[in-house]
């Protein structure tokens, strides 16, 4: 038997880091240490063809591979990754099959969901789901340890009507009758908030988006504290220079006609979702079930929150100040101070603070306050939805003998997935699956490296190996 019949790599290419390691392809155990190279200088095929060739036996092996973005499995090419900076298609791993290398690449959510069904918490059962829920969310589905036909993208099925959540003008959460009508002649001020929940959750790349110039020159305009003025170019690169732009956005300057985002978004339409008010998604599309699910989509409601009504001493704010200057000292950039009694905090220091926002300051709040907005409200919103997604899940995909859940908002466990499973359990009234379908076990993900034993996971099921 060849050696590349008995060996087995699996990588996973990753936009801040490329990860190596060698696998059991009959148990799916790590036979060696995981070898990590940055991403961050990466810039041409060549150098990134030979990064991985680095890692491997000097003679031919198998590979597996998981990587995000829009991949062409037959060709073994990457059409699309918005997290890598080689412009072009990304040929590593086409280049590996043409030195020897038996190497077959799927995309993330594929090559992990068969890591947890061969592998990991799926093992032993024929119907397996897996939904992540980290800065983004989405769902995919194995059959007897196949993909054959399932992969989706759950996340991007529509969401309930009844979603919410967006805070009116004055920060009460959805309370748009009593604190969002704006003066005679303008849009309601709910579409400034629809607006701003749009720039926190899209970030750069909205960077050059006339509303967001617009906001960046108001902003450079009236916060006159003898710093620099904020360069437009900044918007590309920096959260602080985008939260400064979101935060100074008006109503006055808001066009009663024409697209205000995206292709066909203008306040007309903005104004037809005051009675439910729906989040936009990290793709620019409106009322995606996404943002409800994910780690961005919390933040992005804190940063609209916040910018709505500002509140410099809540422990949001104050988290991500904290964090924002940790970085702030290693990266080189300018700290700012925290508020005291005898010291407010400073506009720039505010808006640092904005755009240093996560999900871990949203629930680290709740944990100690979980009665107080806006964490309570957010809190509850995801609750929901994401028992939702549950249902929306075993509706599509009946049967279903086991969801298994992974990413960094799984941290949160006892806090969100466990009222979410219970209200998902109880379906009152038949509300998200319909009465007599068996209900699946939801559990939380205990298989490591799942990306990079999802890469040898997804050979194996795909050669039949």
């Amino acid at each position: 038997m060849s050696k590349a019949s008995t060996e087995f790599y699996g990588i996973d290419v990753g936009g801040t880091n490329l990860r190596c390691a060698k696998v059991d392809a009959k148990s799916g155990k790590l036979l060696g240490p995981v070898v990590t190279r940055q991403m961050c200088d990466i810039a041409s095929n060549r150098v990134l063809t030979d990064t991985i060739r680095n890692l491997l036996p000097a003679d031919s092996c198998n590979v597996g591979v998981c990587a995000a973005g829009l991949i062409d499995e037959e060709k073994k090419v990457i059409r699309n990754s918005p997290n890598m900076k080689i412009p072009d298609e990304i040929t590593f791993a086409s280049d590996l099959a043409k030195l020897g290398f038996n190497v077959e690449m799927g995309n993330d959510m594929a090559t992990s969901v068969l890591a947890a069904a061969l592998y990991g918490d799926g093992r032993g059962y024929r119907n397996v789901a897996l939904g992540t829920f980290s800065s983004g969310s989405n769902y995919a589905v194995v059959r007897d340890g196949q993909l054959g036909s399932v992969r989706m993208e759950a996340s991007h099925y529509p969401a309930p009507l009844q979603a919410g959540l967006l805070f009116g003008w004055l920060g009460k959460d959805s309370n748009y009758e009593e604190n969002s009508r704006g003066p005679a002649g303008f849009p309601h001020l709910a579409v400034l908030a629809q607006l701003r929940q749009y720039f926190f959750i899209r970030g750069s790349r909205e960077a050059h988006h006339p509303l967001l110039l617009k906001g960046l020159e108001i902003f450079n305009k009236t916060v006159n504290d003898g710093m620099p003025a904020i360069a437009a170019k900044d918007l590309e690169t920096s959260a602080f220079a985008r939260a400064a732009a979101i935060s100074s956005l008006s109503p006055t300057f808001l066009p009663d006609e024409g697209p205000l985002v995206g292709e066909g978004h203008n306040a007309a339409d903005f104004e037809t979702l005051l009675a439910w008010p729906r989040l936009f998604c990290g793709c620019g599309g409106l009322g995606h079930i996404e943002p409800y699910l994910s780690g961005n989509g919390a933040a992005s409601m804190a940063q609209q929150y916040f910018a709505v009504s500002a509140r410099p001493s809540h422990r949001i704010i104050v988290l991500a100040l904290q964090d924002y200057n940790r970085k702030a000292e290693k990266e080189g950039w300018s700290m700012y101070e925290e508020s005291t009694p005898d010291r407010p905090l400073s506009s720039r220091a505010y808006i640092a603070a904005l755009s240093a926002i996560s999900a871990k300051h949203v629930y680290a709040a709740y944990e100690e306050s979980p009665d107080e907005s806006p964490q309570k409200h957010i809190r509850d919103t995801q609750v929901r939805m994401i028992a939702s997604s549950f249902g929306t899940l075993l509706s599509h995909h009946n049967p279903l003998d086991r969801i298994i859940c992974m990413g960094s908002m799984t941290n949160n466990w006892s806090c969100i997935f466990g009222p979410a499973i219970a209200s998902f359990k109880e379906n009152q009234t038949g509300q998200f699956y319909l009465d007599g379908i068996k209900s699946p076990q939801i559990v939380r993900n205990t298989l490591d490296d799942i990306g990079i034993i999802g890469g040898v996971a997804y050979l194996v099921s795909k050669q039949g190996r």
